[in-house]
Parts: structure tokens; C-alpha cells; sequence
């Protein structure tokens, strides 16, 4: 029986398996890590849905809900900022329009003297 035959067997048909208790014992030390190993790699993988070997953050679905909730949030930062921005500059170029305005009225009220200085 191969290496590769020992990881199917039951640990009841392990026991029943002829030979010497150290043999036994490293054989069902390897199909046990195997197990284990295989279903660490399935949950990592998304192809389990219990949480035996991983905790439940390193789920990838919960990873992605996570992923896809940070994109979302810094997608709106995003917006926001550019608002703000948008709202920021309009405020400036109505403050220059009564500047300008504010300027035109202060050059037509001045005094126009004889020779051309106000």
C-alpha cells in the first residue's frame, strides 16, 4: 500500500492496518495533517463555508465584502472632495465678479481730474 493509498483510509482501517505502531503512528499523523491541510485550503479558498482552521476575517468572501466596502468608501471621499472643490471654486469666481464690479464702480464714481489722473 503507497503513501497516496493511506490518505483515503478511515483511522479505523488504519488501526486495522498490519505492522509496527510507529509506522501506524506516522501514517496517521501524515492523513490527519493532510485533512486538515486540505480543508485549511478549501476555506482559504472560499470552496468551504466553515470556519475550523481559519478565522472568519480571512474568509474570501468576507475579505472581498471588506475590499469592496473600502473601494466604495473611498470612491465617495472621492466625490465629496470634488464637491467640495466644485463648491469652493464657484464661491471664488462670484467673490472675483463682485470684486470686479466693486472696482468698475469705484473707477466711475472717481474724479477725473484736468490732467487725466483720478
Amino acid at each position: 500500500m503507497g503513501n497516496d493509498d493511506d490518505d483515503n483510509l478511515t483511522e479505523d482501517q488504519l488501526l486495522e492496518m498490519p505492522g509496527d505502531l510507529s509506522r501506524l503512528w506516522a501514517v496517521r499523523a501524515d492523513t490527519i495533517h493532510n485533512r486538515e491541510f486540505n480543508e485549511m485550503i478549501a476555506e482559504l479558498t472560499g470552496a468551504s463555508s466553515s470556519h475550523l482552521m481559519i478565522f472568519r476575517d480571512q474568509d474570501p468572501v468576507v475579505k472581498g465584502q471588506r475590499d469592496e466596502e473600502a473601494r466604495r468608501r473611498a470612491a465617495q471621499e472621492m466625490q465629496d472632495y470634488m464637491d467640495r472643490s466644485d463648491r469652493l471654486l464657484a464661491r471664488i469666481d462670484e467673490q472675483e465678479r463682485v470684486i470686479v464690479k466693486r472696482r468698475q464702480e469705484i473707477e466711475d464714481n472717481a474724479l477725473k481730474l484736468h490732467d487725466g489722473r483720478r
